[in-house]
């Protein structure tokens, strides 16, 4: 059977987010834990990257000018509540000048209702703000996926439907909070309609080329 002809319904939904729970806990633990013992040694005032795999798998030391000192608080198959949940080992532990966040793609396959995701990013800026009125927030769109056959495995249920229809969400609600900027990486990482072949090993995630790509636009922040 294809994969877009499986529709879960919402208990069969629930099990497979519990059962990936339980799968991912202890990574997610352990990647938490290292995160606090790591915020306890970091420089305030600098730039934090923040969210799932495609920022777990940047390599921001090799990719940034020198000099420009950025953090890496991104960790594999999160999704946006759990950035909530742990936004002091994410972000507020780290007293960033600029914190970037990209979360979302994993709430899809996840099965979590569009506005929740929504609602999460914009409580995690809110909170941000509230924490760290200095911080400026750059909130990225979800980035595209490529629908082509040979990816199915990797993009499994997520399609650019409807991550468009998040993005086009989250870009509404985040541009009524001030010191906070949304940036459409979505529309310049696409080609044909899907993640330009060129940036993607799996057409879900990041090759170098991609990183590079994505870091030339990052640094017109910086």
């Amino acid at each position: 059977m294809d994969m877009e002809e499986i529709i879960w319904t919402k208990e069969e939904q629930e099990k497979l987010n519990k059962m990936f729970n339980q799968w991912m806990y202890g990574d997610h633990i352990r990647a938490i834990e290292n995160f606090k013992e790591l915020n306890k040694g970091v420089e305030y005032g600098n730039i934090v990257l923040a969210g799932d795999s495609i920022t777990a798998g940047y390599p921001v030391n090799e990719m940034f000018p020198k000099g420009i000192r950025v953090y890496n608080r991104g960790i594999s198959a999160i999704t946006s509540t759990q950035v909530l949940d742990k936004i002091n080992e994410h972000i507020l532990d780290l007293k960033p000048s600029k914190m970037f966040l990209l979360i979302g793609t994993n709430d899809i396959e996840r099965g979590i209702d569009n506005d929740l995701t929504v609602k999460n990013i914009v409580d995690i800026c809110n909170k941000t703000i509230k924490e760290l009125p200095n911080t400026k927030i750059y909130v990225i769109s979800i980035y595209p996926v490529n629908e082509n056959e040979k990816f199915k495995s990797s993009v499994q249920s997520r399609t650019n439907r409807v991550i468009e229809s998040i993005n086009q969400k989250v870009e509404k609600a985040v541009s009524k909070i001030d010191n906070v900027e949304y940036l459409n990486f979505y529309e310049q990482l696409l080609k044909d309609g899907n993640m330009n072949e060129e940036y993607t090993y799996d057409g879900l995630h990041l090759n170098i080329n991609g990183y590079r790509f994505v870091t030339g636009l990052l640094n017109k922040k910086l």
